[in-house]
């Protein structure tokens, strides 16, 4: 672990040696004292990758201890989307302040910001680097366990929105990762009884993995009043909880569930709803493939909430399980892929036979279809290239079928 001093040190060289290569760096002559170099290295080797994830903080020259916490941290699409979850009244706590990427975000909104982090070496780099972040702001930072010293922040600060990312685990084995709530630190149902027993009303917000089962999660988890499946860009990052301690718990099929996806430039599409509304909404289904194919993004298939998007968007789907959907005319704002359909194929021997001759090249998907994407592709015997999309799947009166599309843009 290195002071703030000897970081601000290491931050200079990292300037004056930007373009040395790390590996000659470690090796090679120069006026770095052998004891810094490996940390030097490491900034020069993530230069790259810190301002594809996080260009803000790139540019004020944040200091990162290790690879892999940039590596586990928010990207700055998601950390700002964060920014939405607070008041400007607020008293912010962050339990779990590592690398402080959502802290930092979280921090621009709140009233009062404070940062509690257990590591030692994470604590040492957001004592350099959130000063730098925050420069018109004192933003209290304290280095400890949260859990030990809950009551001791409680009691002086008095937070009214809280931040979790409970750190996942591997099992004692070392064999797989752990997704489980309450396998997780710190325990988040601990934290809820302790909040309850401290007469403390605030409002937690969670980052969970995306791993996690929602159902399960709403099930287990008392006074959930939203949940949030996060993607950014097409892959789905977080699920966020907002949790009220100052509300009744609702019924599982009662909770505010939200897909979100960001785009490049934060930008967010949403689709929300209830389970009971989900349940509610009638299932449209088209008798047959129109002009146009729709796969939804990511976030909503995590959430399910088909028959919503469906209701929203006035889509129908070509079968009650494939949750694909079709339409005459191009919905150009839908939140998800979009293709114009040029062929139907029926997937019997006689109809596939020659496709390989006209159709040497295409990217494949199958959706509720009896082969996976390999194995089809195997069959068929095209190359995974070209401007199409080849997907295999199932029509409403339940026939196996391919779908020529040409994606668009």
């Amino acid at each position: 672990m290195y002071t703030p001093k000897e970081i601000e040190q290491i931050c200079r060289w990292r300037s004056e040696y930007a373009t040395t290569p790390p590996d000659r760096l470690l090796l090679g002559s120069n006026a770095i004292p052998s004891t810094y170099r490996p940390a030097v290295a490491t900034q020069i080797k993530l230069q790259q990758l810190l301002g594809n994830k996080l260009p803000s903080l790139s540019k004020c020259g944040i200091y990162i201890p290790e690879g892999i916490n940039l590596e586990q941290a928010s990207g700055e699409a998601s950390a700002l989307y964060k920014q939405r979850f607070v008041l400007p009244e607020d008293s912010l706590l962050d339990m779990t302040g590592g690398l402080g990427v959502d802290f930092w975000a979280m921090a621009q909104v709140a009233k009062e910001a404070i940062y509690v982090e257990q590591n030692e070496a994470m604590y040492s780099a957001s004592a350099y680097n959130l000063p730098r972040l925050h420069p018109d702001r004192q933003v209290n930072l304290l280095h400890g366990d949260s859990m030990q010293i809950l009551e001791e922040i409680i009691d002086q600060h008095h937070p009214t929105i809280i931040y979790v990312d409970p750190a996942r685990r591997e099992d004692i084995m070392g064999t797989k990762r752990v997704y489980a709530i309450e396998d997780c630190t710190p325990n988040l149902y601990e934290l809820i009884e302790r909040l309850k027993q401290l007469n403390e009303p605030a409002r937690l917000l969670v980052k969970l993995s995306p791993m996690l089962d929602i159902k399960h999660t709403l099930e287990h988890t008392p006074h959930i009043q939203q949940v949030e499946v996060v993607a950014v860009k097409g892959e789905v990052k977080e699920l966020l909880l907002l949790i009220d301690l100052n509300l009744s718990q609702l019924h599982r099929d009662q909770i505010t569930i939200r897909a979100t996806d960001l785009n490049a430039i934060g930008r967010a599409t949403s689709v929300t709803s209830t389970y009971v509304e989900e349940q509610a909404s009638p299932l449209q289904i088209s008798p047959s493939p129109l002009s146009y194919i729709y796969e939804p993004n990511a976030a909503i298939m995590k959430s399910g909430l088909y028959r919503s998007l469906g209701k929203q968007l006035n889509l129908a789907q070509l079968h009650q399980h494939t949750h694909l959907y079709t339409s005459d005319e191009l919905l150009a704002d839908f939140p998800g892929r979009k293709l114009e359909l040029l062929e139907v194929i029926p997937f019997r021997s006689a109809a596939i036979k020659g496709l390989k001759k006209r159709l040497p090249m295409s990217m494949i998907s199958c959706r509720n279809f009896p082969m996976k994407a390999d194995a089809l592709r195997q069959k068929l015997g095209i190359k995974d290239a070209g401007s199409t999309m080849l997907i295999g799947t199932t029509l409403q009166d339940g026939s196996a079928t391919l779908l020529l599309c040409k994606m668009i843009l």
